[in-house]
């Protein structure tokens, strides 16, 4: 969301920025996992969506995440676009990495992530919308 801001997909046909990584054990990262309520009765494109098992997709991040500074976002806090834009906001230095489990599909040209409502429900949320947070 700004020029300090580098993705982990960049489209084809352009010359990627070069990165400079600090050291590992200087990087921050956020951990969200989206996990709203109701997505055992949702389905999409055919396939079943199902909930998603936060406690296994922690200790996946975390394991991925050694020696790094982790900050979470999950339950019992809600991962909802509201409270993602707060962290990322929220620290003065950034973070590192976004580190982001959550169910997603793309509808015509649009991407779209199944993130939290401040009630816990199921808050699809366009990947304009987020970036444009």
């Amino acid at each position: 969301m700004d020029e300090h801001v580098h993705l982990s997909r960049f489209i084809t046909g352009g010359k990627a920025p070069s990165l400079k990584m600090r050291p590992r054990d200087r990087l921050s990262a956020l951990v969200v996992i989206a996990n709203p309520q109701g997505l055992d009765n949702q389905s999409f494109g055919g396939r079943d969506l199902g909930q998603i098992k936060v406690d296994e997709e922690w200790r996946r991040a975390e394991a991925s995440l050694q020696s790094i500074a982790v900050e979470k976002l999950f339950a019992p806090e809600r991962a909802s676009l509201a409270n993602l834009i707060s962290k990322l906001r929220g620290r003065r230095e950034g973070f590192d990495i976004l580190y982001l489990v959550c169910h997603g599909a793309l509808v015509g040209d649009e991407p779209l992530l199944w993130l939290e409502d401040k009630n816990g429900a199921i808050d699809r949320v366009s990947g304009e919308k987020l970036v444009g947070s």
